[in-house]
């Protein structure tokens, strides 16, 4: 026997009961079109490479490097953060780091001494020396009137210990990007992907994304890409498959990468593709610190104020119109010749 349940049921309520399917239908058919489909946050750690001592050829080299990694965040107009050790800031190219620095979408952090360094073999009177010259002169690259307060740091090779912890709460960091999630993190903290706060210290971890590879897991880092084996097109499919992953979870994407392999070559063009991918799947690029204020406040807008928190120029401030403007004409010299020849 075949019932009709809704011919049992009066008139107006039939229609209503009706409407009211349909609706829920159609509410659960765009939840389904939205899930997997949230765009992804980005957030591009590039450290400026160049050796400890460097020569004549070496920083030519860092500053071809370094205009490699920025010209397509400068293209398409993307937050990203550069963080710069003492070997870059102290040497010739201080100048065309210094020319960055108006770049508002681009955020300056800090590193140590050089690309090669590891701080857990220095004291913490070594460590405070280093980190607070490192800071100091960071902070220096800049074009009058513009002032950088930086808040960020990453060790080279991710390298550092409880001596580095104290050293950065004495000098105000707010952010330590030296975890890799499941990898390298806090006690309670190792499945976590967004920046925490660490226990007994005034700073955040801001951990890189890490995902499986060849059974077992790998953090998101150009540099462990390269000594592993895993070439530029390898590495693309990676950042794709992470991008795809992060938007289905709703999680932050964090690269790691380094200006001396992904500012040329073939992992540049790997770099360039997946921001190409990442723009066209909708997603949203932002600086360490922007994800250290998503993470406290729980407010995932882009923020519109430059990270660098640029403001009116000290009273100290470093008269590096001439030396700027010198620089440009070379540059416009070297172009002119290379296109020449």
């Amino acid at each position: 026997m075949h019932l009709n349940i809704v011919s049992c049921i009066p008139g107006n309520m039939a229609k209503n009961i009706i409407l009211i399917l349909m609706c829920l239908f159609v509410f659960s058919q765009i939840g389904m079109s939205q899930e997997g489909d949230t765009p992804a946050i980005v957030n591009l750690m590039i450290e400026a490479s160049i050796p400890a001592s460097p020569n004549i050829e070496d920083i030519n080299t860092a500053k071809m490097d370094l205009r490699g990694a920025i010209y397509k965040l400068d293209l398409e107009e993307l937050k990203a953060t550069i963080f710069l050790n003492k070997a870059m800031t102290s040497s010739q190219a201080k100048v065309l780091v210094a020319h960055y620095s108006t770049y508002p979408n681009i955020e300056f952090a800090m590193s140590g001494n050089s690309s090669e360094e590891m701080l857990e073999d220095l004291s913490y009177s070594e460590q405070k020396s280093l980190l607070a010259g490192s800071k100091e002169l960071a902070e220096s690259c800049r074009i009058c009137p513009n002032e950088i307060n930086i808040l960020g740091f990453k060790p080279s090779s991710f390298n550092q210990n409880k001596d580095t912890y104290n050293v950065l709460d004495e000098l105000g960091i707010i952010y330590n990007a030296g975890y890799q999630s499941g990898i390298i993190y806090e006690p309670g903290h190792k499945d976590d992907v967004w920046p925490y706060k660490v226990d007994g210290h005034e700073f955040y971890a801001v951990p890189v994304s890490t995902l499986e590879y060849s059974g077992k897991l790998m953090p998101l880092d150009d540099t462990y890409a390269r000594d592993n084996g895993i070439d530029s097109s390898q590495w693309y499919d990676l950042l794709v498959r992470k991008l795809d992953e992060s938007s289905v979870r709703s999680d932050p994407l964090v690269v790691s990468l380094s200006t001396s392999i992904s500012g040329k070559g073939e992992f540049l063009s790997a770099y360039e593709r997946f921001v190409d991918y990442a723009l066209s799947k909708g997603a949203k690029f932002v600086t360490s610190n922007d994800l250290v204020n998503m993470s406290i406040t729980g407010i995932y807008e882009i923020p519109v104020v430059p990270s660098n928190e640029r403001g009116n120029a000290s009273s100290e401030c470093i008269d590096c119109n001439e030396e700027i403007k010198t620089t440009k004409e070379n540059e416009v010299t070297r172009l002119i010749n290379t296109s020449v020849s």
